[in-house]
């Protein structure tokens, strides 16, 4: 598992790098700003003037000349997404990515078992996190005498815990979405989807209080960034924690028995859902059972009327070829016998057959 971890820590070190100096210079920036803010004169009024919606959204404002509401509202209210977006990013393709590019098979053709390979790297992750928060505290802390700031190292550190929480348990999120959704690309949009509605959900419920039962079924609620500099909630803490650990272990249990692709992106396949499999399986037998249910009845009534055929007494056939000569009889009698009486008995046979009966004997029919 320590080999695992070296070389995940080896790949993740120029991401993390990155990360580090981007904060830093973010740190800086904001932490340089306070003095700025605390010495306009009525800062207290403009806030006041502010839109009450702004307010309501952003809950630190009405406190934003204090050290926490600054820090709540201009830097850790933010930086919550910006590394709860990277550290989902990552975490999505900690396993599957290599999956995906055909890498996974490889590894673990060598002799390490899949268990040492999943706690490594994900050990890898929360170590690699763990660093960019420190480095981003140091970069507030080192500064923060300059900056107006009387806080002591500690206090700083309060809202980075709080931080580092929620940033796992939405990680390790997406980290179990990815071994369940077919690709890492549907897992982290929809880890990161979440997260954001969570954060909207949050800032809304202070401007409509009818949304305010909701929040505490969100993980956002139980994240207090700036305001943790007066004191950690440390139930919220452990929770967030928990809540984290739970879906690493959910993830790592579908990673033991599930197959390894060769490479590529999974689909949406129905038959990888046992209930809908069943479902599916039970209707093609339904088919099968309709379909042959119908051909035997087909075939029983063909059978019938063969049969129905065969008994027909001869007497019968001998009735059809009677009513046969019956009808021609009619037909000879109604179109030939009596017609040519009519004819004779109103004498129109020259009226009829004047041409036909003086080409024989000229001179008949006058």
């Amino acid at each position: 598992m320590f080999a695992e971890y070296k070389h995940t820590i080896s790949r993740l070190r120029g991401q993390a790098a990155g990360w580090s100096i981007g904060l830093v210079l973010y740190g800086l920036l904001l932490g340089s700003m306070y003095d700025a803010i605390t010495d306009i004169e009525g800062i207290n009024e403009l806030l006041k003037s502010y839109p009450q919606d702004i307010l309501a959204f952003f809950g630190g404002m009405t406190e934003l000349t204090t050290p926490w509401g600054y820090l709540d509202v201009e830097y850790f209210t933010f930086i919550n997404l910006i590394i709860g977006i990277f550290a989902i990013g990552v975490c999505v393709n900690l396993i599957v990515g290599d999956e995906e590019k055909g890498l996974l098979d490889l590894a673990l053709a060598h002799p390490v078992s899949r268990t040492r390979l999943f706690w490594g790297r994900l050990m890898a992750f929360l170590t690699m996190i763990a660093a960019i928060l420190l480095v981003s505290w140091l970069s507030l802390v080192i500064p923060s005498k300059a900056y107006g700031f009387d806080l002591t190292p500690t206090e700083f550190m309060r809202p980075f815990f709080s931080l580092f929480a929620i940033s796992m348990f939405f990680s390790t999120f997406a980290l179990l979405l990815s071994f369940i959704l077919p690709s890492a690309r549907i897992a982290g949009t929809l880890s990161g989807a979440m997260m954001v509605l969570n954060f909207l959900l949050i800032g809304l419920s202070g401007i409509n209080p009818d949304l305010e039962p909701f929040t505490k079924f969100s993980p956002m609620y139980y994240y207090q960034g700036g305001y943790a500099i007066k004191g950690l909630e440390w139930g919220w803490f452990f929770g967030l924690l928990f809540g984290a650990l739970l879906f690493a272990l959910l993830a790592w249990i579908p990673f033991l028995k599930r197959d390894i692709r060769v490479s590529g992106e999974h689909s949406w396949r129905l038959s990888e859902i046992s209930l809908l499999h069943q479902t599916e399986e039970g209707i093609v037998q339904l088919k099968k059972t309709i379909k042959e249910r119908v051909r035997k009845t087909k075939s029983g009534k063909m059978e019938r009327k063969k049969e129905a055929l065969d008994r027909k007494p001869e007497g019968h056939k001998k009735l059809t070829w009677i009513v046969i000569l019956l009808a021609a009889l009619a037909f000879i009698v109604v179109f030939c016998v009596i017609t040519l009486t009519i004819i004779d008995l109103t004498n129109q046979w020259c009226n009829l057959f004047s041409g036909f009966f003086n080409s024989i004997s000229p001179g008949v029919c006058p």
